[in-house]
């Protein structure tokens, strides 16, 4: 995304107030796209479960490939802005919480991603994250922020219309609570994503080290299709361009 010479990475953090949202999924697998596209990546850890770094130590030990890892809690800011000029694309993984890490992720990212399933529990906490991501803007003028549904049932069209009304309907709550009346959230930088990550039973697999992409190889190209759709429709609504992705194979 960025040319070599003059390299400024685009930092993307996931975000939820609420666990098991498959905030650290995600965040792996997403680092892992990214460098299967040639990209130079560096993953930071900064969930106190450190699901991350647990998996690329077993990629490491399996062998396969692996973005640039570092754990980090304290100095978070200060550390992204030092590595900027070292990478294409950082990416950052929370903690389920409101915490220190939480907003000085948000500080510097670029993109701030929040995965949720069409589940009560999960919509229900979507007007939290706008409540973050709006008081994060008033001193980063940069951040886009992108609710991504997942573990979705794609079977389940009902269910999931009716659940995906209520999680615009909860967004647009959470911006008129914030004071901006008839306000459209995406005149806020706050976009609810078309793209869906669907429910696949590989994902349980993941401990073991591997990929969503490497576990459902020869099976199904769904996943990487899913991961190259959530890439262009972000860049797309970023600056109307599709990212350059290599053939997937």
């Amino acid at each position: 995304m960025n040319n070599e010479e003059n390299k400024t990475a685009t930092v993307a953090v996931m975000i939820n107030p609420k666990g098991g949202t498959a905030k650290s999924t995600t965040s792996i697998n997403l680092a892992l796209y990214l460098v299967s596209q040639g990209y130079e990546v560096l993953f930071v850890d900064a969930d106190v479960q450190k699901t991350g770094c647990k998996t690329f130590a077993k990629r490491e030990e399996l062998g396969l490939i692996c973005p640039v890892v570092a754990e980090k809690t304290n100095g978070l800011a200060r550390f992204i802005d030092h590595m900027k000029s070292s990478f294409d694309f950082i990416v950052i993984d929370t903690q389920g919480a409101d915490s220190n890490v939480t907003r000085d992720a948000l500080a510097v990212a670029d993109w701030s991603f929040t995965p949720f399933s069409y589940t009560g529990f999960d919509v229900n906490e979507l007007g939290t994250v706008v409540d973050w991501v709006l008081k994060a803007q008033s001193f980063n003028k940069n951040l886009i922020s992108f609710f991504l549904p997942s573990m979705v049932i794609k079977q389940r069209t009902a269910v999931k219309r009716v659940e995906r009304n209520k999680a615009e309907a909860n967004i647009l709550k959470a911006i008129e609570i914030a004071g901006y009346e008839n306000v459209a959230p995406t005149e806020l930088n706050i976009h609810l994503l078309k793209t869906e990550i669907s429910l696949n039973a590989e994902y349980t697999k993941m401990d073991a080290g591997k990929s969503v992409f490497e576990l459902t190889k020869g099976k199904t190209l769904t996943p990487m299709l899913e991961y190259l759709s959530l890439l262009n429709e972000t860049v797309e609504i970023v600056n109307g361009k599709e990212i350059n992705n290599k053939e997937v194979a």
